[in-house]
């Protein structure tokens, strides 16, 4: 007798209920191998024309579970235990539904048969695989962390572990969590009441808690494990439960104390430094004035000689006793920066002022770059980066033979916080690419051979660096070897505010026989306001002057391929029945041209541009002082 035989009357009702439902009836016969279904079942499977056979229902299939689903069917033996099922029927070109089988053997007189039910429960399914995908995230994220979650129930005096709690302690999870007294041994006793006390607070105040804890593994592996609780209160306002994590910090412990000792260390390290170089200093200070002295004296010219060897030495001795006492003050944070307003300008000028003449004395070019929007009132630490600057500057001529170094300074943000960079570039020796990432480092030099042929302590650039870092920024490096390097950094610099001075009305004759230099010169004038034309040549200079009678300035870089005085006397005698503009020197520290009164103002290179208008205002004036006489 068939299922539809037996479906009659009240079954047929039976059915029609459980559709309703969202339950579809079949019936499998096993010997026949042939379904049954019930419209709704035939619904679900998406095959309401047909009753669909073994082999439809397969092809209909998610590929996965086709072997689920065959293996359920197949084998089937009397008293087989009732089985279910979930898979994927398609509804549409590439989707899927879940439907779950329901079935088990049914004795009917004519031979077994299966019989079950079929519901749809893709959204049931989405959930559960979403909730197990969660746990599974869980799960790694506890074993890749190293920690595991508990749960401490008050009323039942039960604990619960998560797995990695088990595998924090190395505890079988087969055993449970231990219970009561049990989980004392894997604590230290002290540090077990401790955790006991905490818990017993947290569950009367409600206050979470946490603790270090020494442990011990059930391999007798001693470690550390935090251990983080919160009480939660039933609707009575009373404590049931205490859940939270456990994480094995042993690792993180032995770094910390790691750290710590090392901190000690350098703070010691540093503190015998700052000692050291003060004890150093006394003596040093001394000898240091006694060479002074010695030179001032009448002494014969060996003496005198020595003298100057002496004193030579102690000042590089002084540097190096400095350079020790500043890293000493960095490193055991003494090191205090002022903000301060300050004219950006008149800085870059201390600074370069006291390299220059080594630059200058190398026959190199010296360049400054300055941005015609860098704010020139400032607020920050000036000592501090002019220490910085000088620094990187000391290094650049140290190691460059020819060519040239050149200051940048650009803006390179808005508001009234920009960041100012300052880069020093040069075309001396470079850098090894493999040296580049410690040349910061302390006592550090970019190969063993530099310390011998240019000397130093590898100081001035982990000072710089310590120094920038404190003032809010880093310092970077580039270099190619035997064609030059680059040091920069940007720091925030907050604008002062102040008025805009007035553009210069300002034609201007400038001599200056190098290219590079006339560009830099001419672009700091033009910044101001003015016309500017450039001669390299004496003869173009003096050309020029008589044929353009609105010149109101001319500059005269002093160099070796010409006598400044000699070239303000041609122009003098050039321009006798005219109105002469003003005349300027432009000059290096270690110029070996004598100066007369020929000219109207004198400034140093290299050129900035305050300087600049400075000297040409002065010689405006004196030229008209002299035109009224």
């Amino acid at each position: 007798m068939s299922f539809l035989t037996l479906l009659s009357g009240n079954a047929n009702r039976a059915a029609d209920i459980a559709a309703t439902g969202g339950v579809g009836l079949w019936e499998w016969d096993i010997a026949a191998r042939r379904f049954w279904f019930s419209e709704y079942a035939k619904f679900l499977l998406r095959a309401t024309n047909h009753q669909p056979s073994f082999i439809d229902i397969q092809n209909h299939l998610y590929g996965e579970d086709r072997e689920t689903f065959v293996a359920a069917f197949e084998n089937i033996t009397e008293g087989a235990q009732p089985f279910e099922i979930m898979v994927r029927v398609q509804v549409k070109a590439g989707q899927f539904r879940w439907l779950r089988w329901r079935g088990q053997v049914r004795r009917l007189g004519e031979g077994s048969r299966l019989t079950g039910t079929i519901q749809d429960v893709h959204e049931e399914r989405l959930v559960q695989l979403e909730l197990e995908f969660t746990q599974d995230m869980l799960n790694e994220a506890q074993r890749i962390a190293r920690l595991g979650s508990w749960q401490y129930d008050i009323l039942s005096d039960r604990l619960f572990w998560s797995e990695e709690t088990f595998n924090i302690f190395g505890r079988d999870i087969a055993l449970g969590a231990p219970q009561g007294g049990s989980q004392a041994r894997y604590f230290d006793t002290e540090d077990f009441k401790v955790l006991q006390e905490k818990a017993r607070q947290a569950a009367q105040t409600g206050h979470p808690y946490q603790a270090d804890l020494r442990a011990v593994r059930d391999d007798g592996h001693a470690i550390v494990v935090r251990a983080i609780g919160r009480p939660i209160f039933d609707h009575a306002g009373k404590a049931s439960l205490i859940v939270g994590t456990i994480q094995d910090i042993t690792d993180w412990n032995d770094l910390r104390q790691a750290h710590a000792r090392a901190e000690e260390n350098q703070r010691t390290q540093s503190q015998f430094l700052a000692n050291v170089s003060h004890e150093i200093r006394t003596p040093m200070n001394a000898i240091f004035g006694m060479a002074q002295m010695l030179l001032m004296a009448p002494l014969p010219p060996q003496q005198l000689e020595q003298a100057r060897v002496i004193l030579s030495a102690a000042r590089d001795l002084l540097a190096i006793i400095d350079d020790l006492l500043d890293l000493a003050k960095v490193e055991s944070g003494h090191m205090t920066l002022e903000q301060i307003p300050f004219d950006l300008e008149e800085m870059l000028r201390e600074v370069t002022v006291l390299h220059a003449g080594k630059i200058y004395g190398k026959d190199l070019e010296f360049i400054i770059n300055l941005g015609a929007d860098v704010p020139r009132m400032v607020t920050g630490d000036p000592l501090r980066l002019k220490q910085v600057i000088g620094n990187l500057l000391s290094n650049a001529a140290k190691f460059t033979r020819q060519g040239q170094i050149t200051l940048t300074i650009a803006r390179v943000g808005d508001g009234d916080k920009p960041k100012i960079r300052f880069a020093i570039s040069d075309t001396g020796i470079g850098i090894p690419s493999h040296r580049l990432a410690s040349v910061f480092e302390k006592y550090v030099q970019a190969e063993a051979s530099t310390a011998r042929q240019y000397g130093g302590s590898g100081l001035g650039l982990a000072i710089c660096r310590e120094l920038v870092q404190l003032m809010g920024g880093n310092i970077h490096v580039t270099s190619n070897e035997q064609a030059g390097t680059q040091f920069w950094f940007d720091i925030a610099l907050p604008v002062v505010p102040g008025e805009a001075p007035e553009k210069l009305n300002a034609q201007i004759l400038l001599l200056e026989p190098s290219r590079v230099t006339a560009e830099n010169i001419r672009a700091q004038l033009e910044s101001l306001g003015a016309a500017v034309t450039v001669v390299h040549e004496v003869k173009a200079f003096l050309q020029h002057l008589t044929v353009d009678k609105n010149i109101s300035h001319a500059l005269i870089a002093d160099h070796v391929n010409y006598n400044a005085n000699d070239v303000a006397l041609d122009m003098r005698k050039t321009l006798a029945a005219r109105t002469l503009p003003g005349l300027v020197l432009l000059t290096s520290p270690i110029t070996q041209t004598i100066i007369n009164d020929g000219f109207d103002a004198i400034m140093l290179k290299p050129a900035l541009p305050h300087e600049l208008r400075r000297a040409l205002m002065a010689a405006e004036k004196a030229a008209k002082t002299q035109s009224n006489v």
